[in-house]
C-alpha cells in the first residue's frame, strides 16, 4: 500500500500529528488499517483506545486514530462501510477507549 504525500498530509491534519503509524489489526476476523497519532503516547490527557475481544483486550492504542480498510483489488485505502462499523461495534468485537478520568467508553465511528 503506498501513500501519497498529499494522503499523509491530510492524515496529520485530521489527528494534529506529524507522525503516524498505520497497522493492520484483526477484530474478529477482519482486517482493519489502523491509522495512529504516533506521538499520542507523549501528549497529555490523551485518550486510550482499546481492541477488546471477549473481554480481554488485544491491543491498545494512545491518541487520535482513523479506522479504515484496505481494498485489496487496487491496494487503496478505502473507508468503512455500514457492515464495517455494525461489525466493530458487535458485542463480541468493539473498541473502548478509557477517558482521563478512568471511565470507559465506546468509541464513536464515524464516517
Amino acid at each position: 500500500m503506498q501513500i501519497s504525500k498529499k494522503g499523509l498530509d491530510t492524515y496529520y491534519k485530521i489527528l494534529n500529528c506529524r507522525i503516524v503509524e498505520m497497522p493492520d489489526r484483526l477484530i474478529g476476523d477482519r482486517v482493519y488499517t489502523f491509522i495512529v497519532d504516533e506521538e499520542g503516547k507523549l501528549k497529555d490527557n490523551q485518550l486510550s483506545a482499546a481492541i477488546v475481544k471477549d473481554g480481554d483486550i488485544e491491543d491498545e492504542f494512545v491518541g487520535n486514530i482513523i479506522i479504515t480498510k484496505v481494498d485489496y483489488s487496487t491496494g487503496e485505502l478505502v473507508e468503512l462501510d455500514q457492515s464495517d462499523i455494525d461489525y466493530i461495534l458487535n458485542d463480541k468485537n468493539y473498541i473502548e477507549y478509557l477517558t482521563t478520568d478512568g471511565v470507559r467508553k465506546y468509541l464513536t465511528v464515524t464516517y
